[in-house]
């Protein structure tokens, strides 16, 4: 996730600082898995991400670098009209949520 999470960073050109919460945290303080926080399973579901794509592979799937997928999605999410953008989880709630792990 940190290396994912820096690619996006890095493509963005962002300064945005990663603060890093643990899953009773988030589960305690009611975040939604996937719904509030995109990517992010509990570890009970773990096994939806586990799937093996080398079928797939054999007959020719290839993958583009992370970067350039990163940078496709940013500019696919521009051209959206506003009324479809949103983040899932509100500003608001994110901040409130990193003053109680800050203390």
């Amino acid at each position: 996730m940190r290396g994912l999470l820096d690619a996006a960073r890095g493509v963005a050109r962002s300064d945005t600082e990663l603060v890093w919460a643990g899953e009773d945290f988030l589960a305690a303080q009611g975040v939604e898995p996937w719904d509030d926080l995109p990517l992010w399973l509990p570890r009970k579901d773990w096994g939806f991400l586990q799937l093996d794509c080398s079928k797939a592979m054999a007959a020719g799937l290839l993958f583009r670098p992370l970067e350039e997928t990163i940078a496709g999605t940013l500019a696919w999410d521009e051209k959206r009209p506003a009324d479809e953008r949103h983040d899932a989880l509100p500003a608001e709630r994110e901040q409130a949520l990193v003053e109680i792990l800050r203390g």
